[in-house]
C-alpha cells in the first residue's frame, strides 16, 4: 500500500519531493485536487485493473478536495485499503502567515484522514531562515555554478516574491550570462540587472516602498501599474504586510522569517493607532474597488487615482 502525503511551504519543493515518491517506470496521472470528483477518486483508487499493473496517481493541493461526509468517509476507507499495485502521493503547498495557522491545518479532519496511515514528508522548514537561505544558495552553486552571497541570494528570494520556483527561473536565466563552466560569482550589478527585468520583482519592490514610505513610491506605483495593473493582488500583498505587522506587534512569529526580518526594520515606524488606520485605509479601498464606487474615465483609471490616494493618506497615516 504505497501511500505517501507531501507537504511544503514552495511549489517547487513540493514537486521535487513527490517526482522521488513515484515509482519509475509506472504510468503517473497528475490531478489537481479542487477538480477531482467523487466518483473521480473512487475510480483511481477503488481496484486496480485487470492485469494488474502498477499505476500511479500525485493528487495536487488535496486539502481541496470537495467531499462531503458520506464521500469523506468512503474516501478514508478506500486509502485504509489501497491496492498494492496503486502508488498516491497527495501534496500540499501550505500558504500561512504563523506556524499557529499551520498546525491548525494539521489538525483538521480533512488533512488527517489523508496524511494517518501514510508515510509524511514534512518539508516545510526546508523553507524557514538559514536553512532554507543555505538550501538555495547550494542549489545554485550544484545546479547552476552560480556563487551567490546570502545578502545577494535574500535580495533575490524577495524579489522573486518569496518563491522558490522563482528563484530557480532567475538562477537558470543567470546562469546563461556565465562565461565559463567552473562555478562563477555574480557581482551586485549583474544580478541588479536581471532582476530589473522581473514584473514579478517589480510588484515586491513596490510593496517594500509603500511599507517603508520610500521617496517616489507615487512614480513607483505609476511605472508598475503601466506594466502589470493588478489591482488587487497589490491590494492583498499590503493586506498580508499590514496584518503581518499587527502579529509582530501582539508578540506573535510571522511566516516566512525573512519576511518577519524584513518588517522588524520598520516597524518602528507603524505604532498601533497608524496602523489600525492604515489596516482601515486597506478594507475601505477594497470595498470601494469591488462596490464601483470609485470615480476616473475608465475601470483602469478608476483603479490608478483609488491606490494613488490610498498611499498618500497612508502616507498622513505615518505622518509623526
Amino acid at each position: 500500500m504505497p501511500r505517501f502525503v507531501v507537504i511544503a511551504k514552495d511549489p517547487l519543493i513540493a514537486a521535487e519531493a513527490v517526482a522521488k515518491r513515484l515509482p519509475e517506470g509506472a504510468p503517473a496521472e497528475r490531478h489537481y485536487a479542487s477538480d477531482l470528483t467523487a466518483d473521480a477518486i473512487f475510480t483511481h483508487l477503488g481496484s486496480p485493473d485487470l492485469f494488474s499493473s502498477h499505476k500511479a496517481y500525485h493528487y495536487v493541493d488535496f486539502l481541496d478536495l470537495k467531499l462531503n461526509k458520506r464521500e469523506g468517509e468512503r474516501f478514508a476507507g478506500l486509502l485504509s485499503r489501497l491496492p498494492e499495485e496503486i502508488t498516491l502521493v497527495c501534496s500540499q503547498v501550505l500558504k500561512a502567515n504563523t506556524r499557529g495557522e499551520e498546525e491548525r491545518v494539521l489538525r483538521r479532519e480533512d488533512y488527517r484522514r489523508v496524511a494517518e496511515g501514510a508515510q509524511v514528508d514534512d518539508l516545510r522548514r526546508m523553507s524557514d531562515d538559514m536553512r532554507a537561505q543555505q538550501w538555495r544558495i547550494d542549489r545554485a552553486r550544484e545546479r547552476y555554478g552560480l556563487v551567490l552571497t546570502s545578502v545577494q541570494m535574500e535580495r533575490l528570494y524577495f524579489a522573486a516574491g518569496e518563491q522558490v520556483a522563482l528563484v530557480d527561473m532567475e538562477l537558470s536565466k543567470l546562469s546563461t550570462l556565465k562565461s565559463a563552466d567552473k562555478p562563477q560569482q555574480i557581482s551586485d550589478e549583474l544580478l541588479e540587472s536581471s532582476i530589473s527585468l522581473n514584473p514579478v520583482a517589480k510588484f515586491y519592490d513596490l510593496v517594500d516602498a509603500i511599507v517603508e514610505k520610500q521617496e517616489g513610491v507615487q512614480a513607483q506605483l505609476a511605472a508598475w501599474f503601466a506594466l502589470e495593473p493588478a489591482t488587487f493582488r497589490l491590494i492583498s500583498e499590503m493586506g498580508r504586510r499590514l496584518l503581518a505587522l499587527l502579529a509582530m506587534q501582539r508578540g506573535e512569529r510571522v511566516q516566512p522569517p525573512f519576511l518577519e526580518r524584513k518588517l522588524r526594520r520598520v516597524i518602528a515606524r507603524w505604532p498601533t493607532p497608524r496602523l489600525a488606520r492604515a489596516i482601515r485605509l486597506l478594507a475601505k479601498l477594497e470595498h470601494e474597488l469591488k462596490s464601483g464606487l470609485a470615480a476616473g474615465l475608465s475601470t483602469q483609471d478608476a483603479e490608478l487615482t483609488a491606490l494613488q490616494m490610498f498611499i498618500a493618506d497612508l502616507g498622513t497615516a505615518q505622518a509623526t
